[in-house]
């Protein structure tokens, strides 16, 4: 292996003739050899970006020659490519400005140049990496722009992305699981029922809200310091370069990037990473909670909670014969454990800008990047190869269900406080079920129970009519009135997605009885007055069973303008005076107020039946 002689201001140093890179790149391996910690890929390519987007506009302004200009350029692009990867062997271990590196890209990249030109690598001409590579830039501003240029590349092709993997794959199984009632608990002891769906919806909700804290993070990060210079005031640079710089860096990445408000803060501090990692931290405490919650539930299989059983990719144990492990969800919990780690060096780093310059600069944006890439890996694996597997253990969901004394709770409204204290007392110390502990102390008829802890944690429709329906469309609106039966209509796909997407679906469980004739009925009514718009794609038809039928659509068009476009939302409000009008005709009747088929099929229930009916609701 040969080598050839090159020179800093130091003096000459030896570098391997093969190598693209230079004096101060080799001084530097010599110095810092501390750890095995590499610059991260995003940044090289993020300083491929900000090499080119300076020659560009140095060429433009005449401030080096085009022919020079147009070789850093390609050059530049080779680095972007990912050819050059090998000549960035530097550690983040080095200057707290990033000075290494950044000679070290400028060192490859006229040694590339120069190559281009015709001339003899490490001559320094007609390619200078200070003059013509450098030019119009300083460590102290390239390095800064190039970790938020990586950072936002990261964040917006690697981590969101596989958040919206991993919500999505919760969201199906909120609507897998809807109508699946279980045991809920708090402080790790039994509490008071609710569907599996709904609790697997707390975990859909963490992520969509740290997808969106994620990108109300990145506001400042698009902001590049480029143009600052030494200290923030541009010294060397021309009129109108930083603003022009940052529209190259947004026209190659494709990205929103301006230049800063401030050059002086955006050297001095890195505020705005430090508020990223925040974003990531808040994200990797979400993404704890939900590995644990779900190997707790799956926890067994048969001498744990055992409600839902995960997908067995692997042995688990080399000792105990098929024994298998969440191994998704420990993986997931040591990433996230890591990425907590990686923010307090972020914050420590953050809080150390002395004066004009932050020097944690190389260690800032490892831990950032780090953060991002193992994140956005592992929430993909555990979407994947966990969640998407996920089943619920009906039978001993029911078990579970059935054992519990919380549901005691829903008799308070009933019976008091005091004695449904009494009964939980009571199956607790003699190891019998509520149900015949309430019948045998004469609180509860037996036949009765079940309908009556049921009523009270769906609604008063439900209970009347013993269908369960989704948490979406049984809502209270506020005590003293009833709530609002849903029932799906088949809709033109797209549309049928949307609607599941935004307000969970409808699980038709009818029970025996008139009500089934009534709504069958109803439907077929329906098809005359909604068979326009289903051609049209409208996607949902609504039975108004107790006259809040248009508090209900308000909600959900409320809802649909949050999250779908306008026209979605119009034309669910235009289905909600259709169905209103359907209202009319359907509760225009004149059956007994107590008939609970003619209060679908016939008249709105009396004011005293309506009260009643809330209870429970």
């Amino acid at each position: 292996m040969g080598v050839r002689i090159e020179s800093d201001s130091m003096g000459n140093i030896e570098v391997p003739a093969e190598r693209y890179w230079g004096a101060q790149t080799q001084r530097s391996m010599m110095n810092f050899a501390i750890g095995e910690e590499k610059m991260p890929r995003p940044l090289v390519w993020a300083l491929g970006v900000v090499k080119l987007a300076a020659a560009r506009v140095n060429a433009r302004k005449g401030s080096i020659e085009k022919s020079v200009g147009e070789a850093i350029c390609a050059a530049a692009q080779e680095v972007i490519d990912g050819k050059m990867d090998e000549e960035f062997p530097l550690v983040v271990w080095q200057t707290g400005s990033g000075t290494q590196t950044n000679m070290n890209a400028n060192e490859v990249i006229a040694n590339r140049a120069i190559e281009i030109l015709g001339g003899k690598i490490g001559s320094k001409s007609p390619v200078h990496p200070n003059d013509h590579v450098n030019h119009s830039q300083s460590s102290n501003d390239v390095f800064p722009t190039a970790m938020h240029i990586a950072a936002v590349a990261e964040v917006e092709r690697r981590l969101l992305p596989a958040l919206e993997t991993l919500r999505s794959a919760l969201e199906a199984k909120v609507v897998a699981f809807s109508d699946i009632v279980k045991t809920g608990r708090t402080h790790l002891q039994d509490a008071v029922p609710l569907t599996l769906g709904q609790e697997f919806s707390g975990y859909e909700c963490q992520v969509r809200k740290g997808i969106e804290r994620v990108k109300s993070s990145m506001v400042d990060v698009y902001q590049l310091a480029q143009g600052g210079t030494g200290v923030g005031t541009g010294l060397n640079t021309k009129k109108g370069f930083a603003e022009e710089f940052a529209k190259e860096v947004a026209g190659i990445t494709g990205t929103k990037f301006v230049t800063a408000e401030n050059k002086f803060e955006a050297l001095a501090t890195h505020d705005a990473m430090v508020q990223l990692s925040g974003a990531l931290n808040t994200l990797a405490v979400s993404c704890m909670k939900i590995a644990n919650d779900i190997r707790l539930l799956a926890s067994g299989p048969r001498c744990g909670i055992g409600e839902i059983i995960l997908p067995a990719n692997e042995p688990g144990s080399s000792i105990m014969p098929g024994k298998v492990n969440p191994t998704q969800c420990e993986a997931l919990t040591m990433v996230c454990a890591q990425v907590m780690g990686n923010h307090v060096a972020v914050s420590v780093g953050g809080s150390n800008g002395h004066l004009e310059l932050n020097v944690f600069k190389p260690m800032i944006a490892y831990n950032v990047l780090k953060s991002i890439r193992l994140l956005a890996d592992a929430c993909v694996s555990f979407a994947t190869k966990c969640v998407s597997g996920i089943e619920a253990d009906k039978e001993r969901i029911a078990v579970m269900l059935g054992q519990s004394l919380m549901l005691v709770t829903a008799l308070n409204r009933h019976i008091g406080y005091d004695n449904a204290a009494k009964i939980s007392k009571f199956a607790f110390e003699n190891r019998v079920t509520l149900k015949d502990a309430a019948a045998k102390l004469g609180l509860v008829d037996g036949e009765e129970f079940d309908p009556r802890w049921r009523g009270t944690y769906c609604c008063a429709l439900a209970r009347r009519y013993k269908f369960v329906i989704d948490r979406t469309l049984a809502t209270c609106y506020h005590r003293g009135s009833s709530c609002v039966g849903g029932v799906f209509m088949s809709g033109e796909d797209e549309y049928k997605e949307i609607i599941r997407q935004c307000i969970g679906s409808v699980k038709e469980v009818f029970g025996e009885g008139r009500f089934d004739d009534v709504v069958a009925s109803i439907m077929k009514m329906q098809e005359k007055v909604l068979a326009s718009s289903m051609k049209d794609g409208d996607p949902v038809g609504q039975i108004a069973a107790d006259g809040v039928g248009s508090g209900l659509y308000d909600r959900i068009a409320d809802r649909l303008e949050e999250r779908v476009s306008q026209r979605i939302s119009e034309d669910l409000r235009i289905i909600k005076k259709r169905l209103l009008r359907l209202e009319r005709v359907v509760l225009g009747g004149n059956a007994a107020p107590g008939d609970a088929a003619a209060q679908v099929s016939g008249s709105q229930p009396s004011q005293q039946n309506s009260s009643a009916a809330a209870e429970g609701g």
